[in-house]
């Protein structure tokens, strides 16, 4: 169900990243706290999979986010 309204907001909005920021509640805003990004971070690494690529199991955590913990608003965005 989720993909079908993930498919009717990429319509409305007129891209993935317009139907993405809809789909996580962000659409009001300016921002959707990287959620989009991090999608179609996502979706280029299975691309490489389905390719028969060899790439490591876990995406390597970016600096950052590993050092501080999530925030509520963070965690609000996902």
């Amino acid at each position: 169900m989720g993909a079908l309204i993930l498919k009717d907001y990429v319509t409305r909005g007129g891209s993935i990243e317009a139907g993405l920021k809809s789909y996580v509640g962000a659409s009001a805003f300016e921002t959707d706290a990287g959620y989009g990004s991090r999608v179609m971070a996502e979706y280029a690494r299975l691309k490489e999979v389905a390719s028969g690529k060899n790439i490591p199991a876990q995406p390597p955590r970016r600096a950052e986010e590993a050092k501080a913990p999530a925030t509520g608003e963070q965690l609000a965005a996902l």
